[in-house]
């Protein structure tokens, strides 16, 4: 299934704003959405694009976290470590979050550095599994998860990246997914595959959701934070893996040949 949002750009760019109420949300009695990730670079735009909406943001961030990009938005911060358990758990029980959005990344895997207990082989599953307890039992109705293409099983689909099969961070980020799925907290999935370099190149608005998990292509920061308005609070995009595909956009350097694309199919 394909749905365009071009919509979503008025909201990105601060055009006809207005806070969403009850019945778009579709979630009653809940304060806001909590993002893990977001002084990151995507998740600065998704926290950017969610301050735009009109939502009532919290940004989980460690003490030393540059925030630089985030000045100026009106919003909260949660002070903690995605590797301490006490720190999220406070976090949840400050405020009754509706929703929260994972758009982190490993400082290892990113070539940030890191020591080892960062280790990109297990990261993700590691932060997921006390995000997704606190959620669960402080009664969060949507955990949207921004993950990768050709995570776990995925690759399978793409004879194409068969040299990335072994890769510990694709592996943990299935894995990670995998936890969440059977979690039995309201989830989406969105999967995507490369982002340009900074500087950024602005959003075109013509990113797309797509079920067929068989699309890799390239796709904005800006255009994934529009896709994040699109899956919150959104009944049809609850428990479903979604893959963002953008038929307007490609990067400079080509993708290995194969299959790509709405409509393809792997091997």
């Amino acid at each position: 299934m394909l749905v365009r949002r071009k919509f979503l750009i008025s909201l990105f760019l601060g055009i006809g704003l207005a806070t969403p109420t009850t019945a778009q949300t579709g979630f009653a009695n809940r304060n806001g959405v909590l993002v893990f990730g977001g002084t990151g670079k995507l998740g600065v735009e998704v926290v950017k694009a969610l301050v735009a909406a009109g939502e009532d943001v919290t940004v989980f961030t460690r003490a030393g976290s540059d925030r630089s990009a985030l000045d100026g938005l009106k919003l909260d911060y949660a002070i903690g470590d995605l590797l301490d358990e006490k720190s999220i758990a406070a976090t949840f029980d400050a405020k009754a979050y509706r929703a929260l959005v994972d758009a982190s990344a490993n400082r290892a895997s990113t070539g940030k550095g890191g020591g080892p207990d960062r280790d990109s082989k297990g990261f993700y599953t590691a932060i997921m599994t006390p995000m997704i307890k606190h959620a669960k039992r402080t009664g969060v109705k949507q955990f949207i998860l921004h993950g990768s293409v050709l995570a776990g099983d995925n690759i399978k689909l793409f004879p194409q990246f068969a040299f990335l099969k072994g890769s510990g961070t694709l592996i943990d980020k299935g894995q990670a997914e995998k936890i969440l799925i059977e979690s039995g907290v309201p989830y989406t999935i969105i999967r995507h595959g490369r982002v340009p370099n900074d500087p950024q190149p602005p959003p075109t608005g013509n990113a797309y959701l797509t079920t067929d998990q068989a699309v890799f292509g390239d796709v904005t920061r800006g255009d994934l934070a529009m896709l994040t308005l699109d899956v919150l609070g959104n009944p049809m995009r609850t428990n479903r893996i979604f893959h963002a595909f953008d038929p307007t956009f490609k990067m400079e350097r080509p993708l290995p040949t194969g299959p790509i694309g709405p409509g393809t199919k792997g091997h």
